[in-house]
């Protein structure tokens, strides 16, 4: 997805799923993978430049600067998702990081 402003344009990766529930009895979570490609996965550096993980049974979004992800998946507790400015709040963080004002 590319958005833009009045500052220019910005490519964003949207990443999506369901909460996961792990057999072994830990706490669901929602388990995204940030990594592309067919068999070795990897962070495509130069590609975009934020992510965006979707919470689909929560209907909300995290957006995270691809400078500040450190790993090809992550686990995200669903209670994270409860707070109701998650979306302002990380996408006004991402820019900022993008933008290099953070």
């Amino acid at each position: 997805m590319i958005v833009w402003d009045d500052v220019g344009y910005l490519r964003i990766q949207v990443k999506s799923c369901r909460i996961r529930h792990e057999s072994d009895k830990r706490t669901p979570t929602y388990h995204f993978n940030y990594g592309m490609g067919l068999k070795k996965k990897k962070a495509a550096r130069g590609s975009y430049d934020i992510i965006a993980s979707v919470a689909i049974d929560q209907r909300r979004v995290l957006f995270t600067a691809l400078d500040e992800v450190k790993a090809i998946s992550k686990r995200i507790s669903p209670r994270y998702f409860d707070d109701p400015d998650i979306e302002i709040d990380s996408w006004r963080h991402a820019l900022a990081v993008v933008r290099g004002e953070a």
